[in-house]
């Protein structure tokens, strides 16, 4: 008998890992093909994986559609939920070995995995037990791992193959990001799998409004903690309730805004020359108003940045940092509750004419009209300071006013 076992945590399991294990299974003529969920697995952290029961019925659902289950040879294990403590390859292979001394042992693993393979827990024990079938993905080229291969037939005595299989960059995290943002199509995950997801809402998945989770939104906070100083942090807590009671108002995803106050300050603090560059080097597009004018720039900057270190890709939620600066005609009702948030914050203690504690109660009864006096309030104030007004912000205002009683429609 020749098994092979397709481990990982599948978190969630995608049509690549699927195709792998066809792949492998058809090329080295194995009887069986068994997809195997790490229940805790040591090298991974547990605040990102959803529960093994999850997990395990996800790999189920995918395996039964696309590769047709036990009748065709392709079956799926438990074995490593049942057995305590953090899950090691070796003890795995260890026990399956005992169990079935007859058995000729399989193991998949990717081309990454093998590069490090000498820090896994008792190396030489795992290629005792098995041949190791690689995959390579992409990290690194096939010249090199095939080296890698070669010094561990010397060093420890591995048996390892490679499968024929093409180089695959799709991971389980980019998957995960297509599921936040609503992106996730049945060429990347089974439509069983996808159903599931959606049901359970897991991963942060856009259905009802659900973007971010709690534990995403704790980790921003800590984040703007340690990169902003403590006036500007304090500034983001405010910005972030207020928004989180605005959107509890206008019917936003309370997470989504929530999320989206902490982080619009992000690159604030950022000297502005080296936004600019930063900008420049992302092809994030400036006009000339605001490469004279840059302390307008950093909206836009974290909207990229955010995107880049978080993979955010949801448009809204990128566009109500980008434009909380000076807005934009028709904003969103997210963009204008982070705008609206930013200018009326507890900690914010203007002297206009209407007074502050006026807007602040408006705004929770008419988010139009509190955008249009704000944007008034600030015109105004630039003017008298003598100061350039962005024409982006002119144009917002002109949108905006209609909303106005009429004896304020006057240009400021």
């Amino acid at each position: 008998m020749k098994t092979g076992i397709l481990g990982g945590t599948f978190n969630p399991i995608h049509n690549a890992h699927l195709s792998l294990g066809k792949a492998a299974k058809e090329q080295f003529k194995l009887d069986k093909l068994v997809f195997m969920p790490a229940a805790r697995p040591a090298y991974k952290d547990p605040r990102q994986l959803v529960s093994f029961e999850d997990r395990m019925e996800m790999t189920r659902l995918a395996v039964e559609e696309v590769l047709g289950g036990e009748k065709n040879g392709y079956f799926l294990s438990d074995l490593e939920f049942k057995r305590p403590g953090n899950t090691y390859t070796c003890d795995t292979l260890a026990y399956l070995t005992k169990e079935e001394p007859d058995t000729e042992f399989y193991f998949i693993i990717g081309g990454d995995s093998l590069m490090w393979i000498d820090e896994w827990k008792d190396p030489a024990n795992i290629v005792n037990k098995c041949t190791l079938l690689v995959a390579e993905r992409g990290e690194t080229r096939l010249r090199i791992l095939k080296e890698k291969a070669e010094s561990l037939k010397k060093t420890i005595n591995a048996r390892i193959e490679f499968i024929d299989y093409p180089c695959n960059f799709v991971s389980s995290s980019d998957i995960r990001r297509k599921i936040k943002s609503g992106d996730a199509k049945p060429t990347d995950l089974p439509s069983s799998v996808i159903d599931y997801i959606d049901k359970k809402e897991l991963y942060g998945c856009c259905k009802d409004g659900k973007y971010f989770t709690a534990d995403e939104i704790q980790a921003f906070t800590k984040d703007m903690e340690a990169t902003l100083s403590t006036f500007r942090f304090q500034h983001s807590l405010g910005v972030a309730y207020t928004s989180a009671a605005l959107a509890m108002v206008y019917g936003v995803a309370v997470d989504k805004a929530t999320a989206a106050g902490l982080l619009h300050d992000s690159a604030k603090e950022i000297p502005h020359d080296e936004q600019e560059r930063l900008c420049d080097q992302k092809g994030i597009c400036l006009t000339d108003t605001e490469r004279r004018l840059k302390q307008l720039i950093h909206g836009k900057l974290a909207a990229g940045l955010l995107q880049e270190k978080y993979g955010i890709k949801d448009e809204d939620f990128l566009n109500s940092i980008r434009n909380h600066v000076v807005g934009r005609p028709a904003m969103s009702r997210l963009e204008q509750i982070v705008f609206c948030a930013d200018f009326l914050e507890p900690q914010r203690d203007f002297v206009m004419d209407p007074p502050l504690k006026d807007i602040r109660s408006l705004v929770f009864r008419d988010i139009d009209k509190a955008t249009a006096m704000i944007l008034k309030a600030t015109i105004e104030f630039l003017r008298e300071k003598g100061k350039e007004i962005d024409t982006s912000m002119e144009t917002t205002f002109d949108y905006y006013k209609v909303f106005l009683d009429n004896e304020e429609t006057v240009n400021p």
